[in-house]
């Protein structure tokens, strides 16, 4: 190890002793200089700009995180009152080939550096019944398009008008993207990418295409909602995260009304 890194760790250990990393901006700084040191795919690390978002603000608020007993994290999103979307990659373990028991998901609702407005149990999983589990890189295209996972929840939780509404991509080729998660390298929170765009659509096959982006997201952001804002600043989904490039910042995502069919 370097003088540079050992100085740096000795920095903030000395610094989360007195609690200054409790200052946002600091651990947004701290992050961005361990991304220099941590090679992972989805992001640029000379050109970082994800940015903090309130959690209680629409469209923010249909957010939180998903993870298991097993120690999986991803993202997902409220798309109704009682049901949540994430990534069914986020469920599966692979040395069993089958989705974690339903009883081991919890839904962090709003859930920001420890804190959430509420620990949601999944009362039942619904995933495409093609769907078949794989490691994280180098995932054939028609298997992205069945990587979609329902999370149905006992009772109605949140506000039905905070729900934002979904759109299709038929119209927004080039289309300026919001893309957030909990992300590997920050995992303790939720930021997003707010400039960034669909770079290509494309057709798997006769009924199913995948978006490919530039967004800044990595490990993490599985099962993130894709946001379009219009002219009127009103907000819609057009699209969910299911991969990040190997190379290079930008991903994969499934066009959001194709998920639902």
């Amino acid at each position: 190890m370097n003088t540079i890194k050992v100085t740096r760790i000795f920095l903030i250990y000395v610094l989360m002793l007195l609690g200054f990393l409790d200052s946002p901006f600091f651990i947004q700084r701290v992050a961005f200089a361990f991304s220099h040191d941590v090679s992972l795919p989805g992001l640029d690390p000379n050109n970082e700009h994800r940015m903090w978002v309130n959690l209680k603000e629409k469209p923010w608020c249909i957010i939180g995180r998903v993870q298991t007993e097993l120690g999986q994290k991803c993202t997902g999103f409220f798309i109704a009152p009682r049901l949540i979307m994430t990534a069914a990659h986020c469920l599966w373990i692979k040395k069993t080939n089958r989705l974690v028991p339903t009883r081991s998901v919890h839904f962090l609702w709003g859930y920001q550096k420890g804190y959430y407005i509420k620990d949601i149990k999944i009362k039942q999983i619904v995933i495409n019944k093609e769907y078949v589990g794989q490691s994280k890189i180098n995932v054939p295209l028609n298997n992205i398009v069945k990587d979609r996972a329902y999370l149905v929840v006992d009772k109605a939780t949140i506000n039905s008008k905070d729900i934002v509404p979904l759109q299709s991509i038929s119209s927004l080729s080039h289309a300026a993207l919001w893309l957030g998660g909990y992300e590997q390298d920050k995992k303790e929170v939720f930021q997003v990418d707010p400039h960034c765009n669909i770079t290509n659509i494309i057709q798997v096959n006769t009924h199913q295409k995948v978006i490919e982006h530039n967004c800044e997201a990595t490990f993490g952001s599985s099962g993130s909602p894709l946001f379009v804002k219009d002219k009127n600043k009103e907000w819609s989904i057009i699209g969910m995260q299911i991969a990040a490039f190997t190379a290079g910042k930008g991903g994969i995502a499934n066009p959001i009304l194709q998920l639902m069919q």
